[in-house]
């Protein structure tokens, strides 16, 4: 049977685990709270909580860090779990013009530079309803590594669709991008080039990650409810698509 760990008074909007501390569960709701749950206590009650400026949209973690966006156009919050009651840092992204949809931050090792450097995450990527992805320093130690740019991604001519999903592999570093469009993407970031594309659904990819050692992406295809209860065709499948990824793909694109 189900276990429930606990509850917001509004809808849950995000869910994450890291591996490194698979005991805690992170999850952000409309409520504009942040719960850290601890599964072996089982006491429904959070081990922490973080008071959110707004609605929380999307979030990421890696322990101890977790970054967050909410309905506040333009700005991400990154938190130290281990003392979650203030935001280390606010980041400001005025290169998109929408809330935040999807936020990921990157492996320590994804910049080369910066695995030598930091202790910590060294970037962080938001996506939103314009098919853009921002990356930006994930604090103030990475801004010698990472310069701020922004790339579009999911544009079919002169036609935007949303991101849906951003996730880095744990194996080579690449991040994964998910869209209405039906495509999944990865993506060198630090050397700003398209690596691979996976084969289009028929309908948007509402989520995808990829599996713990990084050699499967998983997504879900079904209407994403961008385009409003006009958009909705019942009549459409729910998939889950399975797909082996090249530990290193050969092409290799500069980003638009």
């Amino acid at each position: 049977a189900p276990t429930v760990v606990g509850s917001h008074t509004d809808v849950v909007k995000t869910v994450h685990a890291d591996a490194s501390n698979p005991s805690l569960v992170l999850t952000g709701g409309w409520d504009k709270a942040l719960h850290g749950w601890d599964l072996r206590a089982g006491s429904g009650r959070p081990v922490s909580t973080v008071s959110a400026p707004e609605r929380v949209t999307c979030s990421d973690v890696r322990f101890p860090l977790a970054v967050v966006g909410t309905a506040l156009v333009g700005s991400l919050f990154l938190y130290d779990l281990r003392k979650p009651s203030e935001a280390l840092q606010v980041t400001r992204v005025d290169r998109l013009k929408h809330a935040p949809r999807c936020v990921a931050l990157a492996p320590t090792a994804t910049f080369t530079r910066s695995a030598q450097q930091l202790a910590a995450p060294a970037a962080l990527c938001v996506g939103t309803y314009e098919g853009r992805v921002a990356v930006q320093p994930a604090s103030g130690a990475a801004a010698s590594v990472v310069t701020p740019f922004t790339f579009k991604c999911h544009w079919m001519g002169d036609k935007v669709y949303a991101l849906n999903t951003l996730s880095f592999s744990p194996r080579t570093g690449a991040l994964l991008s998910a869209g209405s469009d039906g495509s999944v993407l990865l993506w060198d970031i630090e050397q700003r080039k398209k690596l691979q594309q996976l084969a289009p659904a028929s309908q948007p990819i509402a989520c995808a990650a990829f599996d713990g050692p990084g050699a499967t992406v998983a997504a879900a295809a079904c209407y994403d409810w961008t385009r409003g209860r006009e958009g909705y065709d019942p009549s459409q499948p729910i998939e889950v698509r399975l797909t082996r990824v090249l530990p290193r793909p050969a092409a290799a694109q500069g980003v638009p």
